[in-house]
């Protein structure tokens, strides 16, 4: 049976950041860089052999980033184009005494790419086909999983030639999700203003009982488009994004007190409780 441990993993870091000014991967977001909140995204999920490729910037960016769990590659000729650094990264899992039967290819500069978003894709493509990409802006693009038959053409990539090359010549193939959040990427100052009001207004937020499994994670940081936002909207939110259907159920605390009438400020600490919890 095929599963996750059989994809491997090909992370994108090579990239001079020379629009914005500053190396891209080393943004802020939710508490960490943009880069190590890629790694751990990716963490979660337990996919099998897994590559971060880096180049301009490499020095300081290992330096600031933890990298267990991944082979760390450096492709000297990151300049040319990301086609080298992902015909890097792939040519590396080709080689391994065990290679992965998929791989799946993603970006470090994407915040909205998360664990849960990874999991839709990777079970998608296992259970639909040999090649499965995000769809937003009305294009194929990456996060996508590629399945061996692709591996030699991902190696021969060079220069700017990327993912989406294949996309085109293997559109009757192609399986998609769809991922609206995939616009965002940071390559602007502009993109990054554009991030860090959405950072700056965010609340905590804590799971109990089971809703840590069903979520898989005990905390994180939950960013509000806006201030003022009411505490039924955002338990919608969140359990919708996880699926969670028993919304009378679970309770809502918001600085430790139950009140389903408050209005969420950046800052606040949420816990949501399973039915159980809290009387």
């Amino acid at each position: 049976m095929t599963t996750f441990a059989d994809i491997g993993v090909v992370v994108l870091a090579a990239g001079a950041s020379s629009r914005l000014g500053q190396p891209k991967q080393l943004v802020p977001f939710r508490g960490k860089t943009l880069l190590q909140h890629t790694l751990d995204e990716v963490l979660a999920v337990g996919f099998g052999e897994k590559v971060l490729v880096l180049g301009a910037h490499a020095a300081e960016i290992q330096a600031r980033t933890a990298t267990e769990g991944f082979h760390l590659l450096h492709n000297p000729e990151w300049a040319s184009g990301m086609g080298s650094t992902l015909s890097t990264g792939v040519q590396f899992l080709q080689n391994l005494p065990s290679a992965p039967a998929h791989v799946l290819v993603l970006l470090s500069d994407q915040p909205y790419v998360d664990r849960h978003l990874l999991r839709t894709l990777a079970t998608t493509h296992l259970g639909h086909g040999q090649l499965t990409a995000c769809r937003y802006a009305e294009k194929s693009a990456v996060p996508a999983v590629f399945s061996q038959t692709y591996f030699p053409e991902l190696a021969n990539l060079s220069g700017d030639q990327g993912a989406r090359q294949l996309f085109r010549q293997h559109a009757n193939a192609l399986t998609h999700i769809p991922f609206d959040m995939g616009t965002f990427d940071i390559d602007t100052p502009a993109d990054l203003a554009q991030l860090n009001p959405q950072t700056s207004l965010a609340v905590q937020v804590r799971y109990f009982g089971y809703l840590t499994e069903k979520t898989g994670t005990d905390a994180e940081s939950w960013p509000l488009e806006t201030a003022d936002v009411s505490v039924q909207e955002f338990k919608a939110r969140v359990l919708a994004r996880y699926g969670l259907s028993d919304f009378d159920a679970i309770q809502v605390a918001v600085n430790q007190e139950l009140n389903s009438e408050a209005l969420l400020q950046a800052g606040d600490e949420v816990a949501f409780l399973p039915p159980f919890a809290g009387g």
